[in-house]
């Protein structure tokens, strides 16, 4: 479950990024379908983690990014699950553009 310290990792870059004192009450990130991270299970980490750091208060809100297919010829980007068989431009390669990102979008505080 590599949920836990990728929960782990949000905490210390949250903690990292605000004053001395000041208390995080909501996390939102962002993470792409394809990051091959499961929404419940890092919730569920978090929570446990959360209280040991002194983040009791803090809510861990996931958005989730759908991915997206960029044909290697014509540049045209789908947004869709899996990859098309075949582009409009008759194409049938892709590349991943979106989907396997993670990323803290913002922190909301109180001072």
């Amino acid at each position: 479950m590599h949920e836990l310290s990728v929960a782990g990792s949000i905490i210390e870059l949250a903690l990292s990024s605000v004053k001395p004192g000041s208390i995080i009450t909501k996390i939102n990130l962002k993470v792409g379908e394809h990051a091959g991270i499961n929404a419940g299970s890092l919730v569920f980490a978090f929570d446990v983690l959360k209280i040991d750091a002194g983040l009791s208060a803090a809510e861990l809100a996931i958005e989730e990014v759908k991915a997206a297919f960029r044909c290697r010829r014509c540049g045209l980007e789908q947004i869709m699950e899996i990859p098309p068989d075949k582009c409009s431009c008759g194409n049938d390669s892709f590349d991943l553009s979106r989907g396997r990102e993670s990323f803290i979008e913002s922190l909301e505080v109180e001072d």
